[in-house]
Protein backbone atom coordinates (compact mmCIF):
# COMPACT_ATOMS: atom_id res chain seq x y z
CA UNK A 1 0.00 0.00 0.00
CA UNK A 2 1.17 3.65 -0.72
CA UNK A 3 0.31 6.70 0.59
CA UNK A 4 1.65 10.48 0.03
CA UNK A 5 1.19 13.21 2.34
CA UNK A 6 -2.68 13.88 3.54
CA UNK A 7 -3.47 10.49 1.21
CA UNK A 8 -2.00 8.59 4.47
CA UNK A 9 -5.68 10.03 6.05
CA UNK A 10 -7.05 7.39 3.67
CA UNK A 11 -4.93 4.67 5.56
CA UNK A 12 -5.29 5.04 8.77
CA UNK A 13 -8.21 3.61 9.56
CA UNK A 14 -8.32 0.31 8.16
CA UNK A 15 -8.13 -3.04 9.70
CA UNK A 16 -5.99 -5.93 8.59
CA UNK A 17 -8.39 -8.99 8.36
CA UNK A 18 -6.94 -9.87 11.80
CA UNK A 19 -8.89 -6.41 13.20
CA UNK A 20 -5.44 -4.88 13.76
CA UNK A 21 -4.72 -1.17 11.97
CA UNK A 22 -2.49 -1.45 9.16
CA UNK A 23 -0.29 1.29 10.77
CA UNK A 24 0.05 -0.86 13.90
CA UNK A 25 3.48 -1.72 14.19
CA UNK A 26 4.76 0.15 10.74
CA UNK A 27 6.92 3.40 10.27
CA UNK A 28 4.60 5.74 8.71
CA UNK A 29 4.70 9.22 6.86
CA UNK A 30 2.10 11.88 5.92
CA UNK A 31 1.58 15.27 5.99
CA UNK A 32 2.85 16.95 9.48
CA UNK A 33 0.77 18.80 12.19
CA UNK A 34 3.47 21.22 12.43
CA UNK A 35 3.70 21.69 8.58
CA UNK A 36 -0.05 22.67 8.41
CA UNK A 37 -1.32 25.78 8.15
CA UNK A 38 -4.06 26.19 11.18
CA UNK A 39 -5.67 29.34 10.29
CA UNK A 40 -6.46 27.92 6.87
CA UNK A 41 -10.52 27.43 6.60
CA UNK A 42 -9.44 23.61 5.22
CA UNK A 43 -7.70 22.70 8.27
CA UNK A 44 -10.54 23.71 10.35
CA UNK A 45 -12.46 20.87 8.76
CA UNK A 46 -10.32 17.62 9.08
CA UNK A 47 -11.64 15.12 11.10
CA UNK A 48 -8.55 14.11 12.15
CA UNK A 49 -4.63 14.42 12.78
CA UNK A 50 -3.44 11.92 10.45
CA UNK A 51 -0.29 11.36 12.71
CA UNK A 52 -2.44 11.38 15.94
CA UNK A 53 -4.57 8.73 14.08
CA UNK A 54 -0.99 6.81 13.33
CA UNK A 55 0.13 6.39 16.82
CA UNK A 56 -3.13 6.08 18.46
CA UNK A 57 -3.51 3.09 15.91
CA UNK A 58 0.08 1.37 17.02
CA UNK A 59 2.10 3.05 14.15
CA UNK A 60 5.16 5.50 14.53
CA UNK A 61 4.79 8.75 12.60
CA UNK A 62 8.13 10.25 11.26
CA UNK A 63 8.50 13.11 9.33
CA UNK A 64 11.54 14.89 7.31
CA UNK A 65 12.42 18.55 6.63
CA UNK A 66 9.56 21.02 5.59
CA UNK A 67 8.79 21.41 1.74
CA UNK A 68 11.98 18.53 1.12
CA UNK A 69 11.13 14.84 -0.21
CA UNK A 70 10.48 12.33 2.55
CA UNK A 71 9.37 8.76 2.31
CA UNK A 72 9.23 5.38 4.27
CA UNK A 73 9.41 2.32 3.34
CA UNK A 74 8.40 -0.79 6.04
CA UNK A 75 7.72 -3.77 4.66
CA UNK A 76 5.10 -3.26 1.82
CA UNK A 77 3.68 -0.31 2.93
CA UNK A 78 5.39 3.05 1.50
CA UNK A 79 4.70 6.47 2.76
CA UNK A 80 5.74 10.18 1.59
CA UNK A 81 5.44 13.56 3.33
CA UNK A 82 4.54 15.60 0.35
CA UNK A 83 4.06 16.32 -3.32
CA UNK A 84 7.94 16.14 -3.42
CA UNK A 85 7.99 12.59 -2.54
CA UNK A 86 5.37 11.38 -4.88
CA UNK A 87 8.10 10.19 -7.31
CA UNK A 88 10.12 8.14 -4.99
CA UNK A 89 7.15 6.74 -3.53
CA UNK A 90 5.60 5.56 -6.96
CA UNK A 91 9.63 4.41 -7.45
CA UNK A 92 9.72 2.52 -4.13
CA UNK A 93 5.95 0.83 -4.48
CA UNK A 94 7.31 -0.75 -7.99
CA UNK A 95 10.43 -1.85 -5.99
CA UNK A 96 7.92 -3.26 -2.88
CA UNK A 97 5.44 -5.03 -5.56
CA UNK A 98 8.67 -6.63 -7.56
CA UNK A 99 10.38 -8.57 -4.39
CA UNK A 100 6.73 -9.57 -3.37
CA UNK A 101 6.31 -10.97 -6.90
CA UNK A 102 9.72 -12.82 -7.02
CA UNK A 103 8.85 -14.28 -3.34
CA UNK A 104 5.66 -15.91 -4.26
Amino acid sequence: IAAVCHGTAGIVNIKTSDGKYLVDGKQVNGFPEAFENKRSALYQHFPFIIEEAVEQHGGTFQNGEKAKAYHIVDGRSVTGQNFQSSQIVAQKSIEVSQQSKSKE
